[in-house]
């Protein structure tokens, strides 16, 4: 797995995509969402860490 927080960096982001098999999205430490990386757009999945880092 791959977790993410509000610090990452968008290349990050692709990475995590590209090399993991889940993608954990944190917030303040606490993981707000859990994704199969083969299920997302790398689209998707930038829109949806901004969607949560936006909350």
């Amino acid at each position: 797995m791959a977790a993410l927080g509000s610090s990452s960096h968008t290349h990050e982001l692709f990475r995590a995509r590209e090399v993991g098999t889940r993608i954990g999205l944190m917030r303040e430490g606490r993981l707000q969402r859990m994704i199969a990386a083969k299920d997302i757009s790398a689209a998707e999945l930038e829109s949806l860490y901004l969607e949560e880092m936006g909350r």
